[in-house]
């Protein structure tokens, strides 16, 4: 579940990549890989740096979307934080 999204990352929210139902979902089925790439993460394993994908971003460009484990989010139940993923445009 999406717990917070910040005011940044929402103009690179659209149709490819959005919030529906509370779930970050990736809806280009050419990056399959990111359903991997979270649930690995969610565990709570860390991704290699610079790990991510690249999807169009809204209006032209690309983003890179990555993600990374939050400390302790697997180890404590009562943490609701698992994971934080960060979009960046790319240049």
């Amino acid at each position: 579940d999406v717990l917070h999204a910040g005011e940044s990352a929402k103009p690179l929210l659209g149709e490819r990549l959005r919030v529906a139902n509370g779930r970050l979902v990736l809806t280009d089925s050419r990056h399959r890989g990111f359903e991997s790439l979270l649930q690995r993460v969610l565990v709570g394993e860390q991704p290699s740096p610079g790990q991510g994908i690249t999807v169009p971003a809204p209006g032209g460009g690309e983003m890179r979307v990555r993600l990374l484990p939050f400390a302790g989010g697997t180890s404590n139940p009562a943490q609701l934080l698992k994971a934080l993923v960060l979009l960046d445009r790319v240049a």
